[in-house]
């Protein structure tokens, strides 16, 4: 009997073995790290953990976190690639790039839309498709503040309490943010909040004892770090008040910078103001997207795209062509329908990554850098406004 080779789903008899293999692959994490992948994403299954065996042996792995994202009214399904690793006695032989290819398969079959992951070596997953997408952030020099709390009283998070008021304002908060996941209780304590996170310190605003406002910080060197935050309407002031405190207890750390996101919205930039000076957009170039089946996108965003249609009176039609495949779209002011591409009356030659910026409201239309000839750009610019847009670092994987 010839011992089993090649990239598959794991079983449940592999986990031991395979989380072994990832702790020797990534020693820099604490031993342990990846079990909440399994434990605490409520949406693992073994389709997710892609491996690789070399004569029967676990050599190398990964994992797909799948999660929904919004874009307005709708949700599309993006395969978040995490823990990409290769036994150290197995590298150099194409291992990691067998199982990406499966994984990306896999990702298409069960009608994701599209994937992202994080890293630093963009080459690597250049090769296998994926794109790097650019994202801004605010950055600016931390400055003091007046930490006065009005109607508001601070403290911190209970994690045995507070998770369903914390998930009422983040659900609330998030409604308008494009590319924000969507959560559960169980994500959110198991996954999000697992024991390896970073050292949040997670605030919360209380007005008439009730929770309002929360803030998830870190000072990492000298930067005052916002890795979330969220306010329930007509409490953007208590949000501010917890901007201060942190704003406050960060400079007695000797902070001396801050970053903020989501960069592209107003209140929160205003707020930011407030503790920060010489703000600036800055960008990072860890994320990278890939896309799938553009036809099973497009139909689900027909809903979000037939709203804006509406209250605009959009008309006209473009064809957009990527890499990965081409949509027409058609718009008679009343809906937005998808068409054959040779029914449609102009062009947009968009990169993966310039597609994923006028999907999720990164940008406008005009700040691509793609070929996109005049009549398209109005018509695609219309469509696809910026929009405050957010994927947060508890998210992350």
């Amino acid at each position: 009997m010839v011992d089993e080779t090649g990239p598959r789903a794991i079983r449940d008899e592999e986990y031991e073995a395979c989380l072994a293999m990832l702790d020797r692959a990534f020693t820099f994490t604490l031993d342990g790290y990846f079990v909440h992948y399994v434990r605490g994403d409520p949406w693992f299954k073994n389709d997710y953990c892609r491996v690789y065996l070399d004569n029967g042996r676990i050599v190398s792995a990964l994992n797909i976190c799948r999660r929904e994202v919004r874009v307005g009214s709708v949700t599309l399904t993006m395969g978040g690639i995490g823990n990409v690793g290769t036994d150290p006695e197995y590298r150099g032989k194409g291992y990691s790039s067998q199982v990406l290819r499966d994984a990306a398969l896999v990702m298409r079959d069960d009608g994701m839309d599209f994937s992202i992951l994080y890293t630093g070596i963009n080459g690597f997953y250049e090769r296998l498709g994926w794109r790097t997408l650019p994202v801004p952030y605010l950055w600016g020099k931390l400055r003091a503040a007046e930490s006065s709390g009005g109607p508001y009283t601070i403290r911190h998070y209970d994690v045995g309490k507070d998770a369903a008021a914390l998930l009422r304002i983040y659900d609330q908060f998030n409604a308008g943010l494009l590319m924000s996941a969507v959560r559960t209780e169980h994500y959110w304590r198991k996954f999000c909040l697992h024991e390896y996170h970073p050292a949040w310190t997670i605030l919360l605003a209380e007005n008439d004892s009730q929770p309002v406002a929360y803030t998830m910080t870190r000072v990492a060197e000298n930067m005052l770090v916002f890795d979330e935050l969220g306010y329930l309407s007509g409490h953007e002031q208590g949000l501010g008040v917890l901007m201060r405190k942190a704003a406050e207890d960060a400079l007695d750390k000797s902070a001396s910078e801050v970053r903020v996101e989501p960069a592209t919205d107003e209140t929160v930039t205003a707020l930011a103001s407030e503790i920060a000076r010489g703000f600036e957009f800055r960008h990072t170039n860890y994320g990278m997207v890939l896309f799938f089946d553009l036809n099973r996108t497009f139909s689900r965003l027909l809903p979000e795209l037939d709203k804006r249609v509406q209250a605009t009176g959009l008309a006209g039609s473009v064809t957009i062509d990527t890499e990965v495949g081409s949509i027409g779209l058609r718009s008679d002011g009343a809906g937005i329908a998808i068409v054959a591409t040779s029914d449609t009356d102009s062009r947009a030659k968009l990169t993966q990554p310039d597609l994923a910026r006028l999907i999720f409201g990164m940008g406008p239309v005009q700040d691509v850098k793609s070929e996109v000839a005049e009549p398209a750009r109005q018509f695609l610019s219309t469509l696809f406004p910026p929009r405050p847009f957010v994927y947060w670092h508890a998210d992350m994987f």
